[in-house]
Formats: C-alpha cells, sequence, structure tokens
C-alpha cells in the first residue's frame, strides 16, 4: 500500500493559481526546550502515509493511533514511537487513551509542547484531545492532514458557488461554538460515535495561528465567492507531495518504512 501510494506521489503538479507555501519535514515541530511530544490519530490511508513519514523522519517521544493497518509496518517503527490502542479500529476506547495521554503527559510536565497530527476531517479531535485538557494555544501545533479526494470534494461542495460565505460562516461559528462549551466545562459537547462531526469547519481551522493545513493540491481550492476566496488566503496551507517527505527520511528508517507486512 505505501509504495503504490508514494508511486502516486510521484505524478507531476500543475499549478491552479491558489497560493501555498512549499513545505518539507525539516522545521515543522514546535522548537523548545522543554519535552515535545508528537501525537498522531488519523484513520484516513493518506493521513496515516502522512503520519508515518513524519513519524519514521522525527526523534520526538511519540505516541500513534492508526486505522489503516495495512499502510506501512508498525513493527518497523523506530523505537521513540509508541502505539496507542492499535488493536481497536476507532471506538470510544481509542479516543479515551489518547485523551488521557495528552492528560498524562500535561500533568507530569506543565510545559510540555505538543505536535499533533490528525486527518483534516477529524478537525474535532483537537477539542477533544487539547481544548478539553485545558491546554493553551501556545503548547500544541496541529498539523491537519488531508485526507485526499474528500478535501478537494468537500470543498467544491460546500463553498465553490456564489454567495457560499455564508456557510463558511456557519461552520466557523459552529466550531468556535462547540469550543466555547468545552472550554466552560460542558461534557458531551461532540458525539464520539461520529468521528467526522466538524468535519466542515476544517478549513476555517485551519487559519488558527498554531495550525498548518498539509495536502498534495491545495491549487484546487477555489470558490466563486470572493469572501471565501479571502479567507482560502488565510489559511495556513502547505503544500506536501508524499514522495518529498519520503526523500527527508534517513536512509535507515526509509528502508524500514518500506519493509512490507509480515
Amino acid at each position: 500500500m505505501l509504495a503504490l501510494l508514494v508511486v502516486f506521489s510521484i505524478f507531476p503538479q500543475t499549478a491552479m493559481g491558489a497560493s501555498f507555501n512549499e513545505g518539507d519535514l525539516s522545521n515543522n515541530h514546535v522548537t523548545v526546550t522543554d519535552s515535545v511530544y508528537d501525537i498522531y490519530a488519523t484513520l484516513g490511508t493518506l493521513p496515516t502515509l502522512y503520519a508515518g513519514l513524519n513519524a519514521f523522519h522525527s526523534d520526538h517521544e511519540s505516541y500513534m493511533w492508526f486505522h489503516r493497518k495495512a499502510t506501512f509496518n508498525p513493527s518497523a517503527l523506530p523505537e521513540n514511537v509508541n502505539l496507542i490502542a492499535f488493536e481497536h479500529t476507532y471506538n470510544r476506547t481509542v479516543m479515551d487513551e489518547l485523551i488521557g495521554k495528552v492528560a498524562d503527559i500535561y500533568s507530569e510536565n506543565p510545559n510540555a509542547q505538543f505536535n499533533f497530527y490528525v486527518d483534516d476531517l477529524r478537525v474535532q479531535f483537537i477539542l477533544q484531545m487539547f481544548v478539553a485538557n485545558g491546554l493553551p494555544e501556545s503548547q500544541y501545533k496541529v498539523y491537519l492532514l488531508s485526507d485526499g479526494t474528500g478535501s478537494y470534494s468537500i470543498f467544491k461542495s460546500l463553498f465553490e458557488q456564489e454567495n457560499s460565505f455564508v456557510s463558511w460562516e456557519t461552520y466557523k461559528n459552529e466550531y468556535e461554538n462547540r469550543k466555547t462549551l468545552i472550554q466552560a466545562g460542558e461534557t458531551d459537547v461532540i458525539n464520539t460515535d461520529n468521528n467526522t462531526e466538524l468535519q466542515k469547519s476544517m478549513y476555517y481551522v485551519s487559519q488558527y495561528p498554531n495550525v498548518q493545513y498539509w495536502m498534495q493540491f491545495p491549487e484546487l481550492l477555489r470558490s466563486n465567492d470572493p469572501r471565501v476566496a479571502e479567507e482560502i488566503k488565510k489559511m495556513n496551507v502547505v503544500k506536501k507531495c508524499p514522495m518529498i517527505c519520503l526523500l527527508h527520511c534517513r536512509t535507515k528508517r526509509k528502508r524500514n518504512l518500506l519493509k512490507p507486512l509480515a
């Protein structure tokens, strides 16, 4: 599966007018003197590929759960990567363990910094794992990982048309309202059984200063509503090609990443 996805990522990309940043893996972490932790929670295949490539690159103490078990060989992961609830598909147990791991680290080290890698469609995990645990935004950085086709088709269906700015505001307000309730101590604000409940807010959330949005074809995000077009410019999008990410891996780890599943 990994080899096939990497091959697909080599195909040429044609710029279509949108603005974006070209990114690599060299400086995508919070740089601090205190401990830094990488947390991974992914369900889709492409987000798991992005997460795996980063996990093989990073030396930070890491905790990972992913749904698509055939994306890469977990037994080849570096020693600094710890699997969470690996035997489970997504359910409440997985979410409870992820939330608990962040809470435990933060309790033991209030100065801890986090890098959180998550599917764009599961943007609600930010609220469940970090906002609900009371972490200030200065102590965690989020990397929204493109679902692939879904990232572009959802945007097109919601925001391509004229007069779609009202929808942008609706999904922005929905996210902010949920965040406010959670910060006020409300529980059961998000339905854990529905892991895409806030997916339509993912584009807005990428405007947060502590969020990056990784995708391969950001130029496909276009709107005929000039107000939405202005919002696109505010998104912190980084153009990421999985093949380039692979090239940044160290040689030994690259070999391990490409090991077939047993």
